[in-house]
């Protein structure tokens, strides 16, 4: 049964983490067809995920405020991830204008959590008044500064490799995080039959009580 996912653009963040190959991207451009009369600006960090989903532009001066957009920049360098947020907070949030803005492969910028970023953290802490939100996808959660956790409402896990990183996300969503290791290597959940498939997430609101599972399919 799939989740029930109750989401308001320009006003939640949305965090999507899990290994590679698991369903992240998947998982990404299902909420931006769901969202696809609203604008958007997507960082397509390997520069072929996105290409279908905007008008693809290599330069942040291509960006459209108002349309949706996938920045492939030529050289894929911290340099142009800082112009591409500085671009959404002075030419958009800056005109309170609405944007949803996804950051693929977030670990990429970010290799510590403690490390500051003033151009993202800007966007995330303080331009949400003006209907900017951001969607982040990761394939390293722990890295993920506390900043953004704390700020964003919806958060989908898929399956990861280390235990550590189950610790770390029991916190964050709940016990049925556990769904994601393989039912002999759980320290909770060992008793329970569900075992992820493809595509198979935990889900959090983390405005409701409770996680919710998807198995996913064969």
């Amino acid at each position: 049964m799939p989740v029930k996912f109750n989401y308001s653009p320009f006003e939640e963040d949305i965090i999507i983490a899990g290994i590679k190959g698991t369903g992240k991207t998947e998982r990404a451009k299902k909420i931006l067809s769901e969202i696809s009369s609203l604008p958007y600006w997507v960082h397509d960090f390997q520069r072929n995920k996105f290409t279908k989903y905007g008008k693809v532009c290599h330069t942040v001066e291509e960006l459209e405020p108002g349309s949706q957009c996938i920045f492939q920049p030529k050289i894929n360098d911290y340099s142009n991830f800082l112009a591409f947020c500085r671009r959404i907070h002075f030419e958009v949030a800056e005109k309170s204008a609405n944007l949803v803005y996804v950051i693929d492969e977030l670990h990429q910028w970010i290799k510590n959590k403690q490390v500051a970023i003033p151009e993202l953290s800007t966007l995330v802490l303080s331009d949400r008044n003006k209907g900017i939100s951001g969607i982040f996808i990761t394939s390293n959660h722990t890295t993920v500064p506390n900043w953004i956790i704390d700020n964003c409402t919806h958060f989908f896990a898929y399956k990861v490799n280390l235990s550590s990183r189950l610790d770390w996300l029991e916190e964050n969503i709940g016990e049925p995080s556990w769904l994601l290791f393989p039912q002999d290597k759980r320290k909770s959940l060992q008793d329970d039959p569900r075992i992820l498939k493809k595509h198979g997430f935990v889900y959090r609101n983390q405005n409701e009580d409770g996680a919710q599972v998807e198995v996913g399919s064969d």
